[in-house]
């Protein structure tokens, strides 16, 4: 199916928006696997200091271009994965199909995070370990 039929505006011909898609819909897979079956037993202030020391590791991987892209991958779905469950312990809804756009999906859910009390830039900027 051509992407200009499924409603996109983007200028670019569809052979050039196609391994985009691809990527996402891979990350999408990846993250949906990643969530299979997981059970996470942090909570509270243990499931923010796991949240916030895995956001770090995602976003010193972006910065250094010697992490490979297995590492660079893994480390944003290890932060999406603690991501998703502090938004689920805090009663905010995530749709998986949101993470097609991975870093405005983060970006959306950080900032309802924030507004319910859990702003992970702050705590990031104070370099806090955990939540008082």
């Amino acid at each position: 199916m051509e992407f200009s039929k499924m409603g996109t505006t983007s200028l670019l011909p569809d052979t050039l928006r196609a391994p985009t898609m691809a990527r996402m819909s891979m990350y999408l897979d990846i993250l949906s696997s990643a969530l299979d079956g997981w059970v996470d037993e942090l909570t509270g202030s243990a499931l923010i200091d796991e949240s916030l020391a895995l956001r770090v590791e995602m976003l010193g991987n972006r910065d250094h271009r010697s992490a490979s892209a297995n590492e660079a991958l893994a480390a944003e779905v290890a932060y999406d994965r603690a991501l998703i469950s502090l938004c689920a312990e805090h009663d905010i809804e995530v749709v998986l199909s949101d993470f097609a756009e991975p870093q405005a999906e983060r970006a959306r859910l950080e900032r309802k995070l924030a507004r319910s009390g859990v702003d992970l830039f702050a705590l990031a900027r104070r370099g806090r370990g955990s939540q008082a």
